[in-house]
């Protein structure tokens, strides 16, 4: 899709005399990517893009106050993208910088003009801003003539509204009830708050279940600063670089031994059996209730 808008010209004098519509230009590679996202990890037959041309498509008619078409000339447009209809903080220029935008020179021909902001190869500035906001608007300015009015609110073109979505689903950062994607937060922890939904594994909130593995690869590990702290092998031997506590009442089963530096159990009622016995690499059992 396009945006257009009318211009009116008399006397340096330009007016808004109808509605924009305004687009990124590759919608297509927009498509393109959602599609992916919904074939997860079916075979492709092709790659996907590494990215996008960050440019938008501005397309308009400059018109004199009478309605009239202007001359075919190349015309002087300077292009800004604020964060409010008035005032407001300039985001982004096309030329030069928000102090001091400088205009590109674009061909008007039958009263019709079009141009790519943020088209790198053609001098202007790259668009660096994320569009992760719903108030982002257009400042447009025609030869001397101060900025136009109204600015014009950036839109989104139809399939961009799934691209707030992942696969329809909503991101977060605090967990949910229901299906979401989950991201993490500003300090970089995760957070499920899924409900378990019975005693077997794959009924757990965090479930890990490869098609196969070789029995000594670790299926889940935790480390700090890369010094390894816990880890579970395909083989179901559980590695932790501590000490492993059992506190409070309860009965634990090791089917396949046990084999710790040290052991504490801080429960007199508390049933451990280990089928295969305890093996202790250092330390010794020691009573500390």
């Amino acid at each position: 899709m396009n945006s257009y808008k009318n211009y009116n010209s008399e006397n340096g004098m330009k007016r808004w005399v109808a509605s924009v519509v305004f687009a990124v230009l590759n919608i297509a590679a927009l498509v393109a990517f959602v599609w992916i996202l919904k074939t997860g990890l079916e075979p492709l037959a092709g790659h996907a893009a590494t990215g996008i041309y960050k440019a938008l498509n501005f397309r308009g008619t400059l018109k004199n106050s009478d309605n009239s078409e202007v001359a075919n000339a190349y015309y002087d447009f300077k292009f800004s993208i604020y964060d409010a209809s008035t005032g407001g903080n300039c985001l982004y220029t096309a030329r030069g910088t928000c102090g001091t935008p400088t205009a590109k020179s674009i061909s008007v021909t039958s009263g019709v003009f079009s141009t790519m902001i943020g088209d790198t190869d053609g001098g202007d500035n790259a668009i660096t801003i994320d569009f992760n906001s719903d108030t982002y608007w257009l400042g447009v300015t025609v030869g001397t003539d101060g900025e136009l009015t109204p600015r014009v609110r950036i839109g989104a073109a139809g399939y961009a509204f799934n691209a707030d979505l992942l696969d329809g689903l909503n991101t977060s950062s605090n967990g949910g009830a229901t299906s979401f994607v989950p991201v993490t937060d500003s300090f970089g922890n995760l957070l499920l708050t899924g409900e378990p939904r019975g005693t077997f594994a794959a009924s757990s909130t965090f479930y890990v279940n490869p098609g196969s593995a070789t029995s000594t690869f670790s299926l889940l590990g935790l480390a700090v600063g890369g010094a390894e702290k816990f880890k579970v092998e395909a083989s179901g031997n559980v590695s932790a670089s501590g000490t492993i506590y059992s506190a409070g009442s309860g009965t634990s089963t090791f089917s396949g031994g046990l084999e710790m530096a040290v052991i504490n159990i801080t429960s007199s009622t508390v049933t451990s059996t280990f089928a295969n016995g305890i093996q202790l690499s250092g330390g010794c059992f020691r009573d500390i209730a």
